[in-house]
């Protein structure tokens, strides 16, 4: 992030994206993400705030 200078608001879980069928074109949902950064449906809460918080500290302590 620091080296290429990416704000922690590009930092995205993987549930950001969502996948397309290619040969349809068809939007069959999101990604999934790792289980331990996201809440337990499945989506982004506390548990991605309190990661994006952890790699913010670390940015600035590089």
């Amino acid at each position: 992030m620091k080296q290429h200078r990416i704000p922690i608001s590009n930092v995205v879980p993987h549930f950001h994206w969502e996948r397309v069928q290619p040969k349809t074109g068809k939007n069959i949902g999101h990604k999934s993400c790792p289980h331990f950064l996201m809440e337990s449906n499945g989506k982004p809460g506390a548990k991605w705030k309190s990661f994006q918080v952890l790699v913010q500290k670390e940015y600035k302590r590089l």
